[in-house]
């Protein structure tokens, strides 16, 4: 935002008191508390946009929605005769969205000193003068609250005054990955195959986490990647090395061998899972680097709200979704608001009535923002193809956001088995097996591997593999029992092959999860159980367990 742009327009005040000061320094915040939480939603968004649902759901929950939509008009009409003739296009309206137009709008927390503020005997509170009786809004704005104070602590505790200052203006040092020539390669076909797996690494990396690709180590935590082919009489042997930053020492090795005349060899299923294992070798190496770093980093951050995101947990998902948010405000990564969008998918899986719609509404606006920034990144296609695909159940949608993931990185994991999933349920049944199932052995014992087996149990369901579908919906139980999905399969699968003590145990583990859970519950088009009601698994009630 330019200066001149700032000086004639409005800039908001969240930091403390909430305000909203033209150049003059009048305070053009409109009375009405709800008018004003608005505002501070608004002001507090990604792009400063969310649709029309979202506010009404912080704001009107307990509302009907036509009751809802004429109170949000109703607000939007007190800040526009607040702002004036003058200001009124601060505020931007459409049919579905609403927004501030940030060519006009500056907010306070994006300039100001936050080390200052963080040195001082008592932190500021984010908005501390805006209570309204709206149980939705509560729980967002403490959820604010709680990361400023977070993201202030950090500050804090930095063991020096001249620790650099973590600003979106000022990002902290990245995390980065140095890619070497190989030690050792069989001519250029080797050097040519040593090069491009160490690309589909550093890409890989770069995708996922936001980590730096350069030639040449820096003084922030990275290390080093090398990785040596050599050419044998039938096969090609594939060695990949993790080195220390200074490259001295060696931190992880691996190999594969892969016989020839099966196809391009960069394309075998056994190289690609190699490179997708060193992926996640390489991120929990840096994450453990980082530990010692003085320098915020938002690639720490990213890579604990992952792993927190699928304790399956709301608490935890809620927690990850602040994290995510704290590490795009240090350096704005698409694939920040991708995990971010990803992470209310959880609401729907999980079957979590509170703020579900809410959530929901804020997933495609951060997936929209997260494509708009970079619509050629593996990692964001696929996991803005998941969320229209489960949450909105745009499949054909889905289907082509996976499909542009895969053709950008082939071992994309996510991308190959949300591919499969949405062929499986556009009627492709097999083709949509038998690409879950290699994106699940792509994964490399990835955060999410469980979920990948799971979507590989329901995948063959619907191809009729039903003794497949038990196998691996049971895995995923086993490998993660609060996970409540795989649960609500296996009940009517095994009652389905007469295995009713097994139904009966499975069920009671569900129903101490999720105490309004009954078969009859999956017959809601509104339950997530789209496969299970396709397949006719649905003869089934309390009384056969």
């Amino acid at each position: 935002m330019s200066k001149s742009n700032t000086e004639a327009g409005l800039r908001i005040s969240v930091i403390g008191a909430f305000r909203v000061r033209c150049s003059g320094g009048i305070d053009l915040a409109p009375r009405g508390s709800k008018a004003r939480a608005l505002l501070a939603l608004l002001a507090l968004a990604p792009a400063c946009r969310r649709s029309r649902a979202a506010l009404q759901d912080k704001l009107w929950s307990t509302r009907a929605p036509e009751q809802g939509a004429g109170s949000l008009r109703q607000a939007l009409s007190e800040i526009r005769r607040a702002f004036g003739p003058k200001f009124r296009d601060c505020l931007v309206t459409d049919l579905r969205s609403v927004a501030l137009n940030t060519s006009r709008v500056t907010v306070d927390v994006e300039v100001a000193d936050l080390a200052h503020l963080a040195s001082g005997t008592e932190l500021p509170t984010l908005l501390e003068d805006i209570e309204i009786d709206e149980r939705e809004f509560e729980h967002w704005v403490r959820n604010q609250r709680a990361a400023f104070e977070q993201r202030l602590l950090a500050m804090r505790s930095a063991p020096t005054p001249q620790a650099p200052v973590v600003r979106r203006d000022r990002p902290s040092a990245r995390s980065w990955i140095c890619l070497l020539p190989p030690a050792s390669a069989t001519g250029e076909s080797g050097q040519f195959l040593s090069r491009l797996i160490g690309g589909r690494i550093g890409q890989g990396l770069a995708d996922q986490w936001g980590v730096d690709i350069c030639d040449m180590p820096k003084q922030s935590p990275g290390m080093q990647l090398r990785v040596d082919s050599l050419a044998l009489a039938q096969s090609v042997s594939v060695i990949v090395t993790l080195l220390a930053a200074d490259g001295t020492t060696q931190l992880w090795t691996a190999g594969e061998t892969i016989p020839l005349g099966d196809g391009f060899v960069a394309d075998s299923p056994r190289l690609q899972t190699l490179a997708n294992r060193t992926i996640q070798v390489a991120g929990h190496q840096l994450r453990q680097m980082n530990d010692s770093n003085e320098t915020a980093q938002a690639f720490t951050l990213a890579f604990d709200a992952v792993k927190r995101m699928y304790r399956v947990d709301i608490e935890q998902v809620d927690h990850a979704d602040i994290l995510l948010a704290q590490a795009y405000d240090i350096e704005p990564k698409a694939v920040y608001l991708a995990w971010r969008a990803y992470a209310r998918t959880f609401y729907v899986g999980e079957h979590v009535s509170k703020d579900r719609r809410a959530r929901i509404e804020e997933a495609e606006e951060l997936a929209r923002h997260a494509l708009e920034l970079a619509p050629q990144n593996a990692t964001v296609l696929a996991l803005v193809s998941y969320v229209y695909s489960f949450a909105f159940r745009k499949y054909a949608v889905g289907h082509d956001l996976a499909e542009q993931s895969i053709r950008f990185e082939a071992s994309q994991p996510l991308g190959r088995a949300f591919l499969g999933r949405t062929k499986s349920y556009l009627g492709k049944h097999d083709d949509g097996y038998l690409l879950t199932c290699q994106g699940r052995e792509l994964s490399a014992q990835a955060p999410y591997h469980y979920k990948l087996h799971f979507l590989c149990g329901v995948t063959a369901m619907l191809a009729g593999h039903l003794e497949e579908a038990v196998r691996a919906t049971e895995i995923a139980h086993v490998m993660a029992p609060a996970y409540r999905p795989p649960m609500r399969y296996l009940v009517p699968l095994y009652l389905r092959s007469g295995e009713r003590d097994k139904a009966r145990n499975v069920y009671e583990q569900l129903r101490r999860l999720e105490p309004s859970f009954s078969l009859e519950s999956l017959r809601e088009t509104s339950y997530p159980s789209t496969a299970i009601r396709e397949l006719g698994l649905l003869s089934f009630s309390e009384r056969d367990l």
